[in-house]
């Protein structure tokens, strides 16, 4: 062990040296101390890069469960804050439906002292809002995929929370008109529809009544199929399709989604057109659907957490922003598939319509 006398004596030579070699780096005549910096491959440079550097930051997601539409939010999201060079790591709590799960997870991430808290939903969302309001913490929240944020208790105002938080809303009861008129554009001679879906998800429950109105404006007869988990789609639409149904709808949710291929297969089996409420439905063999580009959303939603993390404005004095689903919905076709679930219409005809996307493989 070095004696304090000498540790002393060694402190006091390495403070000499660092004086003057800093006194000489102002005295350099034109080359200054920030120039010297800057140099690449000077040991100070390292130093001097490392300690401005910016931190990376850390985000959490919250989400219900792993449902292609919202991968693709996320993804967009991701990629758009790379765009701007935000250092960042992320990482997704699935909670799988568990309120439980979802409490504990959200807690692991203010614990851990994430930067930023992206739940996706109106459930997920509300625990979010509740968890930060419990702990008085003030980690920023930014949500998503959130119908109507004042009536979820989101927001005191509808542009402003009065939280450290804002988000994004997307109302999808104005355009399940323009859905059924899609639906009914891609299968005119159709006649009766068939609903899949999770009646204890209050916002699928809506969407049905809603569906159920506009389906007997077009004079469709009208049916539901209630599922609880994913595991029971397949037995239970294999009865219901093999009678008389024209056109299977599934809306965006865990249960119908993770059942997808079983549920192709059996529109296939028996000329049943699959009409999808996403985008990535579609692209793995539904034949239509009218819905958001996720991915687009999601870029939307990068913007944001570039202000948050990147700006270091407060999350609570960016506006909630109330997306105009109807100016963003399109009937996306995947051409493969149309045939196989009972589509006579000439692919051309469906192409020349307004707001089409078809998809590519």
């Amino acid at each position: 062990m070095v004696p304090t006398r000498k540790m002393n004596k060694l402190n006091a030579i390495i403070f000499g040296i660092s004086f003057l070699f800093c006194a000489a780096l102002f005295n350099a005549g034109s080359v200054t101390l920030v120039h010297l910096l800057h140099q690449d491959k000077t040991p100070l440079s390292l130093l001097f890069t490392h300690l401005n550097a910016p931190r990376t930051r850390r985000i959490a997601f919250f989400i219900g469960a792993h449902i292609p539409a919202i991968e693709q939010l996320k993804k967009g999201a991701l990629d758009c804050t790379k765009a701007y060079h935000v250092p960042f790591e992320h990482r997704s709590f699935y909670y799988d439906q568990n309120q439980s799960l979802l409490t504990h997870q959200i807690n692991e991430a203010l614990n851990s002292r994430y930067d930023l808290l992206i739940p996706i939903g109106t459930n997920a969302s509300q625990m979010t809002h509740r968890q930060l309001s419990k702990r008085s913490n003030k980690t920023p929240m930014i949500f998503s995929s959130v119908t109507d944020p004042v009536q979820s208790g989101l927001s005191n105002e509808k542009y402003r929370t009065g939280f450290n938080s804002t988000g994004f809303s997307e109302s999808y009861h104005s355009n399940i008109d323009i859905f059924v008129k899609a639906l009914k554009t891609v299968r005119p001679d159709a006649r009766s529809v068939l609903v899949i879906y999770t009646p204890t998800v209050p916002l699928l429950q809506e969407q049905v009544r809603e569906l159920t109105t506009e389906c007997a404006k077009h004079r469709l007869a009208f049916d539901t199929l209630e599922v609880f988990n994913c595991g029971e789609v397949y037995e239970k639409a294999r009865t219901r399709i093999k009678k008389n149904v024209d056109v299977v709808v599934i809306l965006r949710e865990y249960n119908t989604t993770s059942a997808l291929q079983a549920l192709i297969k059996l529109c296939e089996e028996t000329g049943t057109t699959l009409f999808a409420s996403d985008k990535s439905s579609v692209e793995q063999g539904a034949a239509a659907g009218y819905c958001i580009d996720e991915y687009d959303l999601g870029l939307i939603l990068g913007t944001y957490i570039q202000k948050v993390l990147q700006e270091n404005k407060p999350a609570g004095e960016l506006p909630v922003m109330y997306l105009n689903v109807t100016k963003i919905c399109r009937l996306h076709i995947n051409p493969f598939a149309l045939h196989k679930q009972g589509v006579t219409a000439p692919l051309k005809e469906l192409m020349s319509l307004p707001r089409v996307s078809i998809i590519q493989k």
